[in-house]
């Protein structure tokens, strides 16, 4: 739902998760929402496992070399141990 609502107000967005199969879910509904609106803002995915810190940081420099500068980041991560 947060991605959701960044889509609506036309942002581009970075989405990291272990689920490929529900990233790619969520990336296409925020781009609905974005053609929906006329915006033409970008979403991408990655594969990040937030257990391994080498996976947060080749994210993090991916997310950086295709964005720029990040100037709003929303941690919502769910861990089960």
């Amino acid at each position: 739902e947060i991605a959701y609502a960044f889509a609506r107000a036309g942002a581009s967005l970075a989405l990291w998760d272990i689920d490929d199969a529900g990233m790619r879910e969520a990336q296409q509904q925020c781009l609905a929402l974005l053609a929906q609106r006329n915006y033409s803002s970008r979403v991408r995915v990655y594969h990040v496992d937030l257990t391994r810190s080498s996976d947060v940081y080749a994210a993090a420099e991916k997310v950086r070399n295709e964005f720029g500068q990040v100037t709003i980041l929303v941690a919502n991560a769910g861990y089960v141990s």
